[in-house]
């Protein structure tokens, strides 16, 4: 189980999934979003692909920046 995670997290992070998961479902909502139900969902799918990105960069900001670390990490939850 463990080695199985290693892999896959080094396949994601590799292949950068979350990333282009993202902008995919973003750009699909221009696309493919023909009502309020559709567009919602595929926000939820970006939503859950930043969810895989979100967590490791804020644990990232935070143990680069001993001070400031309230500054960085507003900065990184702004940004998108």
């Amino acid at each position: 189980m463990q080695l199985g995670f290693v892999a896959g997290a080094c396949a994601s992070s590799l292949l950068n999934l979350p990333d282009v998961v993202a902008a995919a479902a973003t750009g699909a909502i221009a696309v493919f979003a023909t009502g309020p139900a559709s567009a919602t969902a595929l926000r939820f799918l970006t939503g859950m692909a930043l969810a895989g990105v979100y967590p490791v960069g804020m644990k990232l900001a935070s143990s680069w920046y001993a001070r400031g670390r309230g500054l960085a990490l507003g900065i990184l939850v702004a940004a998108p």
